[in-house]
């Protein structure tokens, strides 16, 4: 029989039908002197036999998920979150950066960003895109509101603007101008065709008018100067004229 018992140390188990000391097996560990080596908890492994201990799953951190998690027996393998999400660290998964305005132009990213003002996200929420003309964004926002009302706005803009009083926008070059001389807008024009011809006799706009206007009495409407001009000496007009041949011969 046998003589006498012996103790069977850290990371291993007494095995009673060879009456040996037997080595715990990857996945269990044992502090000495028990028949049954302890499983790994959860979030912690052993890859190597005679543990005296589990490790703890390392962690995935901010910019990365969990791409297999640990086992008893194998450690967390972590995944780089790419271009479109984000992640805080220890998630099985990246968080898609698809709220409102989010996006995130670089693999690794811990946090989606927010499209300022002028942008958009892209489609694909990988990148920035710049409002087009005509178009406007506050910010934090996945669209570009059209400029409505016959306003207007360069690329990248924020705000919409419309043209003041005797302009009008001219597309092609994105920027108001004025209306043409003897024509006129009260309130601004999206277009040139906003821009009204005077239309009663004798009426008249220099360039930028929000009105047209008349000559006064003893005056006339002279084209090439765009402007009243007084009649000749000894002739006169009572209502203003249209042109110099409304000045009569004083009587």
């Amino acid at each position: 029989g046998v003589s006498q018992c012996t103790y069977c140390g850290a990371g291993t188990r007494a095995d009673s039908s060879s009456n040996a000391c037997v080595d715990c097996v990857p996945g269990k560990f044992s502090v000495g002197g028990t028949a049954e080596c302890t499983n790994c908890e959860s979030g912690k492994f052993s890859n190597v036999d005679k543990s005296v201990g589990c490790t703890l799953a390392k962690p995935c951190g901010v910019g990365k998920y969990i791409a297999i998690p640990s086992t008893s027996t194998t450690d967390n393998e972590c995944g780089v979150c790419t271009k479109g999400s984000a992640s805080a660290g220890d998630q099985v998964a990246c968080n898609l950066c698809n709220g409102k305005g989010e996006y995130s132009d670089r693999d690794g990213a811990t946090g989606c960003k927010l499209a300022p003002a002028g942008h958009k996200p892209s489609s694909n929420r990988e990148s920035l895109e710049e409002c087009p003309k005509n178009t406007f964004s506050i910010g934090a926002s996945n669209s570009c509101t059209p400029c409505a009302g016959g306003g207007h706005s360069r690329p990248g803009s924020s705000a919409c603007e419309t043209c003041s009083t005797g302009k009008y926008y001219n597309k092609a070059e994105i920027r108001c101008e004025q209306c043409p001389k003897n024509t006129f807008t009260i309130s601004g024009a999206p277009d040139i065709s906003g821009c009204e011809p005077c239309q009663n006799a004798g009426e008249y706009a220099p360039e930028g008018s929000g009105y047209c206007q008349s000559c006064t009495s003893g005056k006339y409407y002279h084209e090439p100067a765009n402007d009243c001009l007084n009649c000749p000496s000894g002739s006169f007009t009572a209502t203003g004229g249209v042109g110099l041949d409304e000045c009569k011969q004083c009587p």
